[in-house]
């Protein structure tokens, strides 16, 4: 039971913690609320600047001559001839339809027919040819030039093609009065309107249905070879615990069923195959793909840890949490999809009103990320916990709490969520509910109490809505671009700087989550006791198969720092810490132990305890020195120790020695061992000062 001085230690630090917390919480906050009205001032200062023309357009008359000159297709390229650029942007587009309107005011039957021709081919030309097609009927109606009919008419096939209007053209086009006034190029866009694909044959449809097939099967085939690739290099248990961590958080594991799924899109299998749309069975391959490809992962899973749940669960669970985790996807991607349909509605949207859109999509990402969290129960199958059900330890805990159902998978797991205080809540994994004592699981949730308490998530949110504010800025600078992105989808240039913006603000989202869950760590110490907490955390590593470290060569993975790590942090702020990288092999400190144990048996105590001094043998000169010499011998032996900050004492927090003494087979004397060891350590240490007391787990040696 920790010492009543303890408690007291504690809640001075937790108090000092606070107030070093609170302000790092505020800067942190602060700073991200004044990038996100940095960006927002960028956003309406562009918006506003670039409402009038831009320097060198053309003024209202020399727009009216180039109307009157009834060539609505050759408008556009004439205009941007006329600049001295290679095509309109946004800028030149929107001034344009502002001179349009003004011209328009006092212009001529024949002029109002060719700007609404000019119209028409800015609709099909930038992504709207369904509206396109009303706009140029109308036009075409309304032209009584000759040469002007015709060039809207090729205007107006090609918007029906386009939006798949064939049989409206046909429709439009069966006055016997056209037929005659334009013969035959009418006749052959009639034709062309009126030809139907030759359907496929019977042994065309059945290759394709292979090659889809083989793209279907083709991931599992690669994680089955990647499986076996690494049963043959981790063969035996010992050496599986981190390489079994890194190897199923590989983002390898996902990129066959990602890239087959962009093979179906590139080859338009589904199209050839008769289906409406193409997205809709390219998602379906990629789900299906997936699930295919963790059938091998899910028998190495049940091989390694020893789990027992069956595939469809282990299934729903993994798409469960990557739906979770798919927030920095779906937000952006949602938010797109709103201001797509917006834009089919209201046709050049994002070109005469870029602020509308440079605003619209930070706040729709605002807004989705605030909803998400609501999603969550139904993501993972969670099951809230009434006041009444909760165990014992948890009944004080007054956040939310729902049990995640997950039987058999051996995941002890607790997950916060939710970035709004009335919104909050606290997920616990049945196995960490059902199987771990109280305090560990009390401790555990603890830490995620920290986060919310902490205003964590609020920060990540602030995080995310500064990162969508770059799409906003983008979307006020390059309107014509987010014109095009949003009607006929996103280009090369585009999906390349969406993947480096979602990098930069992944790797960003890891920095501040691993600082995030240091101070998560610092509270949830600070209320059950270091060591506690400590021992409830190395408790949880083992039982998840987590690596305690991460291995030479490696890059850390994940939003949590490795066991070692966390370590460190939480007892750094008591004194010096040290560990082993590489702690001997327990066979070897029992072998030792037994020599030394003979040594007892046979020459006596005094003989053995000097054998213990002589392996502590130090060598400065200054007791805090000689101090952290002995710590440093004992890292030598597996140990994790601890040298206070004032340079009077240590602690041994975790003991080597005398844990192999509980594991050997007979168990050895640990009380005789400890005996042995702190009659050698005082001797190394040359004070008759310093005293010993043991604890569970090690032992202290303090300066009175």
């Amino acid at each position: 039971m920790p010492r009543p001085d303890q408690h007291l230690d504690a809640i001075a630090k937790l108090g000092l913690w606070n107030g070093i917390r609170l302000r790092y919480y505020a800067g942190m906050r602060n700073a991200l609320l004044c990038v996100i009205l940095l960006f927002l001032g960028v956003i309406v200062g562009i918006g506003t600047v670039q409402r009038e023309a831009p320097p060198g357009f053309p003024p209202v008359e020399a727009i009216r001559e180039m109307v009157r000159a009834r060539q609505p297709h050759l408008f556009l390229d004439e205009l941007a001839d006329a600049m001295a650029a290679p095509e309109l942007d946004g800028h030149d587009l929107r001034a344009l339809l502002r001179r349009l309107d003004e011209i328009g005011a006092g212009a001529t039957s024949a002029e109002l027919s060719t700007i609404e021709g000019i119209r028409g081919v800015m609709l099909r030309r930038y992504g709207h040819p369904g509206r396109a097609f009303e706009v140029l009927w109308r036009a075409f109606r309304g032209s009584e030039d000759r040469d002007e009919r015709e060039a809207l008419l090729e205007q107006l096939f090609q918007a029906a093609r386009a939006s798949r209007q064939e049989q409206e053209f046909l429709r439009v086009t069966s006055d016997t009065a056209l037929l005659l006034e334009f013969g035959q190029p009418l006749n052959d866009y009639r034709a062309l309107c009126a030809a139907l694909p030759p359907p496929l044959s019977g042994k065309w449809r059945g290759k394709l249905l292979l090659i889809w097939a083989i793209l279907l099967v083709l991931p599992w085939f690669i994680a089955e070879w990647r499986v076996y690739g690494w049963r043959q290099r981790f063969p035996g248990p010992a050496e599986r615990q981190g390489p079994f961590f890194a190897f199923m958080r590989s983002p390898l594991g996902a990129a066959p069923s990602i890239v087959t799924a962009l093979l179906v899109l590139a080859f338009n299998l589904p199209a050839a195959l008769g289906f409406e749309g193409a997205v809709g069975p390219a998602v379906g391959h990629l789900v299906v793909a997936f699930l295919l490809s963790w059938l091998p992962l899910h028998r190495l899973d049940r091989e390694v840890r020893g789990t027992t749940w069956g595939f469809l669960a282990h299934a729903r669970t993994v798409v469960g949490m990557a739906l979770v985790n798919a927030v920095l996807l779906v937000v952006p991607i949602g938010a797109a999809l709103i201001l797509r349909a917006m834009t089919a509605n209201l046709p050049l949207w994002p070109i005469t009103w870029p602020l509308g859109v440079g605003l619209g999509f930070p706040a729709l990402c605002g807004a989705l990320l605030l909803i998400y969290p609501m999603f969550v129960p139904w993501f993972l199958w969670l099951r809230r916990l009434p006041t009444a059900q909760r165990p014992a330890w948890a009944a004080g805990f007054d956040v939310p709490l729902y049990r995640w159902n997950l039987d058999g998978s051996k995941i002890y797991n607790a997950l916060s969520f939710g970035y709004l205080t009335p919104f909050q809540a606290i997920a616990i994994s049945s196995p960490l509910l059902d199987e771990f004592p109280g305090p560990t699981a009390a401790a555990i949730l603890e830490h995620e109490k920290g986060h919310l308490a902490q205003g964590h998530l609020f920060v990540y949110f602030l995080l995310l809505l500064a990162g969508s504010m770059v799409g906003g800025v983008y979307a006020v600078v390059w309107p014509l671009e987010v014109q095009r992105l949003l009607m006929t989808g996103p280009g090369f240039w585009q999906v390349a700087g969406f993947l480096l913006a979602l990098v930069a603000l992944m790797a960003a989202f890891r920095r501040i989550a691993w600082e995030h869950e240091g101070e998560a760590d610092a509270t949830a110490a600070a209320a059950v006791g270091r060591e506690e907490y400590v021992q409830a955390l190395t408790e949880l590593t083992i039982a998840n198969y987590l690596p305690e470290r991460v291995r030479a060569g490696e890059e850390p993975q994940g939003i949590h720092p490795p066991l070692q790590e966390r370590k460190r942090r939480l007892r750094a702020a008591d004194g010096e810490c040290f560990t082993s990288a590489q702690p001997p092999a327990p066979v070897t400190l029992i072998a030792l132990w037994r020599s030394r144990l003979a040594v007892d048996w046979k020459g006596g105590q005094a003989e053995a305890e000097h054998l213990c001094a002589l392996d502590y043998h130090l060598e400065s000169s200054d007791l805090e020195s000689r101090w952290r010499e002995l710590a440093a011998r004992h890292a030598d032996f597996g140990a994790e120790c601890l040298v206070r900050r004032d340079g009077r004492g240590l602690e041994v927090l975790a003991c080597a020695q005398k844990a192999c003494a509980r594991q050997a087979d007979p168990a050895l004397p640990a009380d005789r061992i400890c005996l042995l060891c702190s009659a050698g350590q005082r001797e190394a240490l040359g004070d008759p000062r310093v005293t010993w007391a043991g604890t569970s787990t090690g032992c202290r040696l303090l300066m009175p």
